[in-house]
């Protein structure tokens, strides 16, 4: 219980710090690469409504799966296997390179390092608590980014 509570701690303050970082280091970048992480920003809250969504009463904070849950496997999961964390490192990327801040960037990375090593934690259990869970990541290749990784 108490390593849950660990991995929602890390996880709350890597997305505040994203979001409410006080200090900034100012990236000199272009408007098209600004304007292009404001689309990043948005599309993926877009993705994370739908992958929040979609999971419904499945959701958790820790790693392990919810007693009495349901494997989803259709819409955004079957083109990348955690396609909520996905959602989350899009938009802090989408973030820092809208603001042009390298602190947040640099913030971003650390929260797609934790979103892998989280991942591959959750992968341990679901496949623990699905017996279909290792023909779904046969099917499924992508964990985090779709198409790349």
């Amino acid at each position: 219980m108490a390593q849950n509570k660990l991995w929602f701690l890390v996880q709350t303050l890597l997305l505040l710090s994203v979001l409410f970082w006080p200090f900034k280091m100012e990236l000199p970048l272009p408007a098209v690469i600004r304007g292009a992480g404001l689309i990043l920003l948005l599309g993926g809250l877009v993705l994370a409504a739908a992958a929040l969504s979609a999971l419904k009463h499945s959701i958790r904070s820790s790693p392990e799966p919810k007693t009495g849950g349901k494997l989803i496997t259709t819409g955004l999961y079957s083109v990348v296997r955690h396609p909520a964390y996905s959602a989350l490192i899009i938009s802090a990327f989408g973030l820092s390179l809208w603001a042009g801040d390298g602190v947040r960037l640099a913030l971003s990375v650390c929260l797609f390092l934790f979103f892998d090593l989280k991942s591959r934690r959750e992968e341990k259990r679901l496949g623990l608590a699905y017996p279909e869970y290792a023909g779904y990541k046969m099917q499924v290749r992508k964990r985090l980014i779709p198409w790349v990784y």
